[in-house]
């Protein structure tokens, strides 16, 4: 065959497919990890013949892993990743420049290594993306790159290996094959068919030192091998690739016949191939890329992968919910700690106006596990204050308050663990009788054990008295309490200290505060001096309803969530300092330590009727009918004696907490001698 009769050759280009679970592992990345990142990323894949007519290059969840997996029903290629932040981006790139330095560098890398690590590195890939997580919609476009204005030329007809050779020289190379592949794995190796010897590339390939590779071969009895496995007249893209890789390290191989098997199937359908790398001297730089993958229509366009429709709805919903969160940890809150949030149990003693509002906020923070206890039903007053009810909840009778909750919380976020409990929650002085008492040993024992169960405790209550014991419970398991109280245009948030708590940080001091540590602030009750009573009694309907300015309950549980939050995000925990002004001149408030979400107050005293905030912090107070060591001792011996007593007469509260000694010494101190009664 003359020179003007050399057939060139052709190549089959690979087809991509990408598998649902490559882009749930691209979206954790991007969100979790690079963030803001968009270098370029290493990836696998794995080409397999299952289209039949072309290679296959599939991408899944593990192309993302540190080390390619072997196998034998396929075999990997490499790939750079290039994930775009805009949709502008990814649209605006130049695709041939993108090609040209993304080949060029990945070309360089290789050949800046003495010799291939392994065959695989010459098949390499380009995809290019952007992900819009809002929407569940991939754009992408896969590039394998060849050389552009390189043409290769058959000097001989093709052959099937089976008929170039004789039976029994297809035997010992099928025998060296085998037993070279068990060993090694490669994708291109040569055969000696002189010696009957399979070598490697990378013994006979040295990067940098191209003019003595193949200089001394007899390329009359040597054959280089790759896996083909395309059953199309012409052989794949991936020898094109190896016949570039040959033009940057080869020289000697120049205007040459060289043989290739192409390895099929089987041995009897492989084809042989002379092939004639042309002469002219070829660098990396002057280069010129080809291979971006046309899409069905033959149009060399980027594709797109809608995951709306086909991804998992609870994952689907759990990540654009979270979506918020994860972008605050790209700029603004880099060490934000989201997991602490999702993994914490939060129990919400009272499924009212403030109940509702904690609960969204938690929502909206992560939280992950939320439970509510409340013994009433939804009635008609309820649902334009109460942002969890609706309408219907408060028909025939009302639905309970806690299972309601519980139910449209899943509904806002099917992802969340939520439970309600309708609990009435045993109250000091407010008496049990005979008939009472195993109905409140039943509400004693559930109220414990969910106190004992769960992380944070919330009391989010109508009254004074319903607080009681739920703060002794959690200062004795030693859990965080968060307090929310309203008045009728004023609030109270406030976090309860923890004498139990095992974190104590370094104390800072700051001109014209003081210090309290988090195991001596006090809890809700340790600014009294009577014991709770029936805030019920005597009480006309005004008095008995929590009578509030609508937004208070907004504001109050919007603070008492924040405060939770950053007591989360502080590795003290609830045994955070907090810090309260002793002079008036105290300015320089910024001097206090922070978190990562700003300080972290003791409480948060507001009023709406003036706009204003106050940030206080108290000790505990060693008298408390609540949480001091007198209260916790007694309920530590007696445990369910004890409480039936307090509940049964508050007086008995104030006697071992010390209180009814304390007033009678205050009595004794007063002098009545002026007074108008002589």
């Amino acid at each position: 065959m003359g020179s003007c009769e050399l057939k060139l050759l052709k190549f089959v280009p690979p087809k991509s497919f990408v598998h649902h679970d490559f882009w749930y592992k691209l979206a954790d990345i991007k969100l979790h990890i690079d963030k803001l990142v968009d270098s370029a990323k290493n990836v696998y894949a794995f080409v397999t013949d299952f289209e039949r007519s072309k290679l296959l290059v599939e991408v899944d969840c593990t192309s993302f892993n540190s080390e390619q997996t072997i196998s034998s029903s396929y075999f990997n290629c490499h790939g750079i990743l290039l994930n775009k932040n805009t949709i502008e981006e990814f649209k605006g790139t130049d695709k041939n420049d993108l090609l040209k330095r993304t080949s060029d560098n990945y070309m360089k890398q290789l050949l800046f290594k003495d010799k291939l690590g392994h065959s695989s590195e010459i098949f390499f890939f380009i995809l290019f993306s952007y992900a819009d997580f809002k929407a569940h919609k991939y754009y992408y476009w896969f590039a394998f790159p060849a050389l552009r204005d390189v043409v290769y030329s058959c000097p001989k007809e093709q052959q099937l290996l089976s008929s170039h050779f004789p039976d029994d020289l297809l035997d010992r190379f099928k025998e060296q094959m085998q037993a070279f592949q068990r060993m090694a794995a490669e994708l291109v190796f040569l055969y000696d068919k002189s010696n009957n010897a399979i070598l490697k590339l990378s013994n006979l390939v040295c990067h940098n030192h191209k003019e003595d590779n193949f200089k001394d071969i007899n390329l009359d009895n040597t054959y280089i091998c790759c896996e083909d496995r395309s059953v199309d007249e012409n052989p794949s893209w991936f020898l094109r690739q190896l016949l570039g890789y040959l033009v940057f390290t080869c020289p000697q191989l120049a205007d040459k016949d060289i043989k290739f098997i192409c390895l099929r199937q089987t041995l009897q359908t492989s084809l042989v191939l002379h092939v004639t790398i042309p002469g002219t001297d070829y660098s990396i730089e002057s280069s010129l890329w080809t291979g971006w993958e046309a899409n069905e229509n033959g149009k060399l366009v980027p594709r797109l992968a809608d995951m709306s429709n086909v991804m998992d709805p609870q994952i689907l919903a759990e990540r654009s919910i979270t979506l918020n969160l994860t972008l605050m940890k790209w700029r603004l809150l880099p060490n934000l700690d989201l997991d602490v949030i999702s993994r914490t149990k939060f129990l919400l003693l009272g499924a009212g106006t403030l109940g509702c509002g904690v609960a969204r906020s938690l929502l909206a923070w992560g939280a992950q596990n939320v439970s509510f206890v409340d013994c009433g039903n939804v009635s008609l007053s309820n649902p334009v204050r109460q942002s969890l009810y609706i309408y219907d909840d408060a028909m025939n009778g009302g639905k309970p308050k806690a299972a309601t909750a519980a139910q449209r919380l899943k509904q806002i976020n099917p992802c969340v663990k939520s439970t309600g409990y309708c609990v009435k929650i045993p109250m000091p002085g407010h008496p049990i009788g005979d008939s009472q008492l195993e109905e409140t040993n039943e509400a004693l024992d559930k109220l414990e054990n969910l106190i004992k169960e769960h992380d944070v405790i919330f009391l989010l209550t109508d009254s004074r008295e319903s607080r009681w014991l739920p703060t002794m419970l959690a200062a004795y398991y030693g859990k965080i309490t968060i307090n929310a109280a309203l008045g009728f245009d004023s609030f109270l948030v406030m976090r309860h200290g923890n004498q139990s708590s095992t974190c104590v940080p370094q104390s800072v001091e700051v001109k014209g505060y003081n210090e309290v540590p988090g195991s001596r602030l006090g809890c809700y009750f340790c600014n009294d001096v009577v014991a709770p009573g029936n805030s019920l009694k005597d009480r006309t309907l005004d008095q008995q309803c929590t009578v509030t300015r609508p937004a208070v309950a907004c504001i109050a549980s919007a603070l008492a969530v924040e405060l939770t939050v950053s007591l989360l995000q502080n590795e003290a925990r609830d045994g955070a300092p907090a810090y309260y002004k002793t002079s008036n001149a105290a300015d320089n408030v910024e001097d206090i330590p922070e978190g990562i979400l700003g300080i972290i107050p003791h409480s948060i005293r507001g009023n709406i009727n003036a706009f204003n905030y106050l940030v206080t912090a108290t000790e505990r107070f060693s008298q408390c009918i609540a949480c001091s060591k007198q209260i916790l001792d007694q309920f530590d011996r007696d445990k369910r004696k004890f409480v039936i007593d307090a509940l049964n007469s508050a007086k008995n509260l104030e006697d071992i907490s010390g209180i009814s000694n304390l007033t009678c010494d205050v009595d004794e101190m007063i002098d009545f001698s002026g007074s108008d009664t002589e």
